[in-house]
């Protein structure tokens, strides 16, 4: 990345974005994940990689709200930091939910993107989700490696206020659906 488009002494205090920025420059482990590992420069690298395919294909009309529905896994953090570099609003989407909740749960928060892992696609078609080329992201699947291979790093950086949304999570619903319509 640009060191003078992504100059940490721009980003507010107390954002995700401003702790990625500051990490950008860092070459020690960021992330560890079985065998594999990133550098914090190679993890905003990616996440910056994830923003600018994201940011490439929204719609600027709609909010920009990204449902992840993964596993533990490192796609989920690249994600987490391409939120926090392009100015989407992750939604934490709960792998618990099946059928119509699931499916009101992806409605109700207006995801224009959906990422996800393959094992879950089924979930999804039994909730009446149906995978679109454009908003599915399967990160386990060779199409979405192709195009994020191609992808285009977040060209221009979106500085966050510390008031602005970052992330929707669904709990277990123990607590019911209370607040979401039918």
């Amino acid at each position: 990345m640009p060191a003078a488009r992504w100059n940490p002494s721009e980003a507010p205090p107390f954002t995700v974005t401003r702790l990625l920025l500051l990490l950008a420059g860092e070459d020690r482990p960021g992330l560890r994940f079985l065998d594999r590992s990133w550098t914090w420069r190679q993890h905003v690298d990616e996440s910056a990689r994830w923003a600018g395919w994201l940011a490439s294909r929204r719609d600027p009309a709609r909010p920009f709200h990204v449902g992840v529905l993964l596993d533990n896994v490192p796609e989920f953090s690249f994600i987490l930091g391409a939120a926090a570099l392009g100015g989407a609003v992750i939604v934490g989407i709960n792998p618990t939910r099946h059928g119509a909740e699931l499916a009101r749960d992806i409605a109700h928060t207006d995801c224009q993107f959906l990422v996800t892992e393959q094992k879950y696609l089924e979930q999804l078609e039994t909730a009446g989700i149906e995978w679109e080329p454009d908003r599915f992201n399967v990160i386990d699947h060779p199409a979405t490696a192709t195009a994020l291979d191609g992808a285009e790093p977040l060209a221009e950086l979106v500085i966050p206020d510390e008031g602005d949304l970052f992330m929707l999570i669904f709990t277990s619903g123990r607590s019911g659906k209370t607040g979401i319509p039918a």
